[in-house]
């Protein structure tokens, strides 16, 4: 709660108090209301408010009531003072900073920069893996294509070496049957 919105509400409630108004029905108001103020120490004060004693129990004179009621109500009075005079030196208390989580959740500018870079990741992610597959790709063709000409290497090799075989075997077998013609006739 801001500083001037604060005060004006604790001044609201002393003049309640000072006026006509049931001290249980202002206790529970004002507690309420340091809740907001105080976030931190709202416990503490709205126990030093409870533990104001509108009326003295064992009374029956109804002066004596009367002046128990009117120094209950000055007792608030002054605490509600010293509540003003704790935000006019050190401002209203912040909330816990226990609750940044919740901070960030209910910040706008959180939400934009996610919105806007979560499709960012993704496209980068999807970039980065296409060029690394596409890189990937390349390599593979390169050394698919070293292979197959290795492959056509050897094929060709052993093409020769059979064409050589072929030539020999034919050659040793007419260099044969014209020794085994010569030998017949």
């Amino acid at each position: 709660m801001k500083k001037v919105k604060a005060i004006n509400s604790l001044e609201d409630q002393k003049k309640k108090i000072l006026g006509e108004i049931d001290p249980k029905i202002w206790v529970n108001t004002t507690c309420e209301l340091l809740k907001r103020i105080f976030p931190k120490s709202a416990d503490s004060k709205s126990e030093q408010l409870k533990k104001i004693q509108f009326i003295p129990w064992m009374e029956r004179n109804e002066i004596l009531i009367e002046q128990g009621i009117r120094k209950g109500r000055l007792e608030a009075a002054g605490y509600i003072d010293a509540f003003i005079s704790e935000i006019n030196i050190a401002g209203p208390e912040k909330i816990a900073d226990d609750n940044q989580i919740m901070q960030l959740i209910k910040n706008v500018y959180f939400w934009s920069v996610l919105v806007a870079s979560v499709p960012l990741f993704y496209w980068l992610g999807n970039r980065d893996a296409s060029l690394r597959f596409d890189n990937e790709k390349i390599t593979l063709s390169k050394e698919l294509r070293i292979l197959e000409k290795e492959i056509e290497k050897r094929d060709s090799t052993i093409s020769l070496l059979n064409e050589t075989i072929m030539r020999n075997k034919i050659t040793s077998d007419s260099s044969k049957g014209g020794k085994e013609n010569k030998a017949m006739e």
